[in-house]
């Protein structure tokens, strides 16, 4: 009796450090999450067409101003928070320039399944992984700016950009609020194993309050920007 009661025993503790084991080693499987429509490539290149459009009729304003852009992927380090983060030097230059004009430096930071990205000193909440339609966020949860709903709108999309056909898009939609004064919206297209391949900011203050037209021929004050991947 005793012997079935010891190996009984011994079952159980068995059972129990079996078990044990198995759920420690569950816990240690981290999930392998794909980061690949933000990619941190030192070395990289970006180069983009850029139209800004500014236009104020009651001044006589209606500019519009062409250039390119080039965004370098020049090195990566760890911050003061233990994140990966990339600095980026920008570039510009106009149709009749041959060089290239230093613009500014901005950062990118993969924090947990987070990009950021820093701005001008304004860190926004570019991206979250892993990728799901529909998914949202607030952009500007670590900056000073009013809170803005991001929506996942397309993933993994076929989509004609710059010229170029692509079979990997993903859509983040930034903003979308329109009225028959006011329009604002903003968006961002990212292309796996590039990066951000279109972005499009329309910021519209006023317009002429006729039903039935084109907003684009309301326009009184505004501003267009595009920004398109060569």
């Amino acid at each position: 009796m005793q012997n079935i009661l010891k190996y009984i025993i011994i079952s159980i503790l068995f059972s129990v450090a079996l078990f044990s084991c198995k759920k420690d080693n569950e816990e240690l499987v981290v999930p392998i999450v794909d980061m690949s429509y933000y990619p941190l490539t030192v070395g990289q290149e970006l180069i983009y067409d850029i139209t800004e459009i500014n236009i104020d009729r009651a001044v006589g304003v209606n500019d519009t101003i062409k250039y390119q852009l080039k965004e370098f992927f020049e090195s990566t380090f760890v911050d003061n928070e233990g994140d990966r983060a990339c600095r980026i030097e920008r570039y510009i230059k106009n149709a009749s320039d041959t060089t290239w004009k230093v613009l500014n430096i901005w950062y990118v930071t993969k924090s947990g399944n987070t990009i950021f990205k820093t701005e001008e000193n304004y860190r926004y909440k570019r991206l979250i992984f892993p990728i799901k339609k529909g998914r949202v966020w607030d952009g500007n949860i670590e900056n000073t700016k009013d809170s803005e709903e991001y929506e996942i709108t397309d993933v993994d999309i076929n989509e004609i950009i710059g010229g170029k056909d692509y079979s990997d898009v993903l859509t983040v939609l930034q903003n979308d609020n329109e009225n028959l004064i006011e329009k604002q919206f903003a968006i961002e297209k990212y292309v796996k194993n590039i990066g951000l391949a279109y972005k499009e900011i329309i910021n519209i203050s006023e317009l002429e309050p006729q039903p039935g037209i084109l907003w684009e021929q309301r326009i009184n004050v505004g501003y267009i920007y595009k920004q398109t991947l060569k």
